[in-house]
């Protein structure tokens, strides 16, 4: 029997958890919306710079361009529903690049992907659970919950961010904060300094890439076990040189740089980029890289015959 006081250091406390939406997906079968919880964001769900934009250090400039709206559920995205009449029921996950964070939410590439594919299919509502700082985790855990409160879809379409994003332990807080983590060739004298905390090593890389890798091919299962569709990319070129090897990693494809510079040539032969075009006004990824990941998803989607029955 294990003395539990003894080891009391190495157990949580479920009451102090409750403290923290971080776990809830893991623990409650809740979405995390941690994101959301200050007073100045529980007042509203519209904003014209949201909390992902706020905490930037560079700080960003509302120039009305901008409009968030989220549903019940803190998403950018249709009210969440568990009627689907629909043949396709689709949803789209990710980080803040499928949240659409610095960007109108008609030119951020899964709503742009859904607008689409609607066109040529009964796909139903727009269901996004992208949410800025979510790592592979989150992504996971995330749509867990989601086929738990409104049921399974037939596609899930996923923009990956760097595979470092992870949980931390909190000694002060007594339970886990997820983490933003950023790529370890970083130079840390580009960064504020409470932010080199943040900056990976080569060996947390390595670590962290290698927990990925076996939990996605495990996602994976789940979802073809499922009979749920999925397909995924990311935009982290780090992370698209390490998963060159994506036959092992069925449900991936690469979105190499060389290919948008030459997507970039036929979309602009000028060589003149227009406002925004390569980035937004919080440096998030441009208009220009949003609907090239579209049509590679497109690509993707004909190529493997994702819409065939």
């Amino acid at each position: 029997m294990i003395d539990r006081e003894k080891y009391k250091d190495f157990y949580f406390n479920p009451d102090k958890l409750r403290d923290s939406t971080t776990v809830w997906d893991l623990f409650w079968d809740e979405f995390d919306i941690t994101w959301a919880q200050s007073q100045e964001y529980s007042k509203s769900k519209h904003f014209t710079v949201n909390p992902a934009e706020a905490q930037q250090s560079f700080g960003t400039i509302d120039d009305g361009e901008v409009t968030y709206d989220y549903n019940s559920d803190w998403f950018r995205s249709d009210e969440f529903t568990t009627e689907h009449p629909e043949k396709y029921h689709i949803v789209f996950s990710g980080c803040s690049e499928t949240e659409g964070v610095g960007s109108p939410l008609d030119t951020v590439w899964a709503k742009m992907l859904h607008t689409e594919l609607s066109k040529k299919y009964d796909v139903g509502g727009y269901y996004n659970l992208g949410k800025s700082g979510n790592g592979w985790q989150k992504i996971i855990s995330s749509f867990l919950v989601y086929i738990k409160k409104y049921g399974k879809p037939t596609h899930l379409f996923v923009m990956l961010p760097n595979v470092a994003r992870d949980y931390v332990w909190s000694d002060e807080r007594q339970t886990w904060n997820y983490q933003q983590k950023i790529s370890f060739s970083t130079d840390k004298k580009h960064l504020p300094k409470d932010m080199h905390d943040q900056v990976t090593n080569i060996d947390e890389y390595r670590r962290s890439f290698i927990n990925f890798t076996l939990a996605w091919k495990l996602f994976e299962a789940f979802c073809e076990a499922s009979n749920i569709k999925l397909l995924c990319s990311t935009w982290n070129y780090e992370e698209v040189d390490n998963l060159k090897f994506h036959g092992h990693i069925p449900s991936y494809f690469p979105l190499d740089r060389p290919v948008f510079d030459q997507y970039a040539k036929e979309k602009r032969p000028s060589g003149k980029f227009k406002d925004k075009d390569l980035r937004r006004r919080d440096n998030h990824s441009g208009i220009l890289f949003h609907e090239w990941w579209k049509d590679f998803f497109i690509f993707q989607i004909n190529e493997r015959g994702l819409f065939d029955d």
